[in-house]
């Protein structure tokens, strides 16, 4: 959403082909095919304690009611579009594939921040940075161990670095981005990737979970992983990412806006509203 200060190069854009991946329940299925979209109704039914499906949809409705009062929403529901674009654009400045750079995204993504913008102004696209370190770091030192690896990606680097390096760098071993893993990250890949094409899909992250409390929770508060969590079909435990995303499709269905147009404009107001 934050305009790209360097000069755009035209990159034609990859057509993804038919893929069959594992997500954390065992289950193949193809990030890029609309019959996966549909949460799995039978994987995260119940309310947690501490908050119900009602009171979750309230507090989605209520960021994305705030965003297009605030004249947001319909910049905010472009999001993964041009967020594609400026990937794309980046991949093609570094001579990076951009399915395996798209991938190594979204490897990165759990607790790394989006973007950051400091005090003077400067606004830093933190995880697409973290990216591109490892991208460089893996073709500058082929064939090294993944703790060469992650020394040499430090170094070009101003940001901490977390163990989803390591991840990235077994994508990046194998040149294939169908060797990436979990939910969060797969349907954050599909809709970076293909934004046209994953309009139904829903990614679900911390900032996610949060809204649906309402409210920024500390680290340690439960929530946080309670609805993140994947669970397998027919689980007991409550909450869950299906859970979750079926409060956003719900939405979507209420206001006639795409899963994916309202996952990130309550996302962004989330944001804007928490920091």
């Amino acid at each position: 959403m934050d305009p790209d200060d360097t000069q755009e190069i035209m990159v034609e854009e990859a057509t993804p082909d038919p893929v069959v991946t594992i997500d954390d329940d065992g289950q193949e299925y193809d990030p890029y095919d609309q019959s996966r979209l549909k949460p799995a109704p039978t994987a995260g039914e119940f309310d947690p304690d501490d908050l119900t499906a009602e009171q979750a949809q309230q507090n989605l409705t209520g960021y994305y009611e705030r965003s297009v009062a605030q004249g947001h929403a319909d910049t905010d529901a472009k999001w993964y579009d041009t967020m594609h674009d400026k990937i794309n654009a980046r991949a093609g400045r570094e001579g990076f594939d951009p399915a395996v750079f798209t991938a190594v995204v979204a490897a990165l993504s759990p607790q790394l921040e989006w973007d950051h913008t400091y005090p003077d102004g400067r606004m830093v696209d933190v995880n697409i940075e973290a990216a591109v370190a490892a991208m460089r770091a893996h073709r500058e030192h082929p064939g090294e161990t993944h703790d060469i690896l992650l020394k040499a990606a430090k170094e070009v680097s101003n940001r901490p670095l977390n163990n989803s390096y390591l991840h990235a760098f077994d994508i990046l071993d194998a040149a294939d981005e169908r060797t990436l893993t979990g939910p969060k990250r797969l349907d954050f890949n599909a809709n970076l990737y293909n934004p046209r094409g994953t309009r139904d899909i829903v990614t679900v992250d911390a900032l996610m979970a949060q809204a649906a409390y309402g409210r920024k929770l500390p680290g340690a508060h439960p929530g946080r992983t309670l609805l993140t969590t994947a669970l397998p079909p027919g689980s007991r435990k409550a909450g869950g990412y299906g859970w979750t995303q079926r409060r956003v499709h719900a939405l979507a269905r209420a206001v006639n806006r795409t899963p994916q147009e309202i996952q990130a404009i309550v996302w962004a107001q989330f944001r804007r509203e928490n920091g």
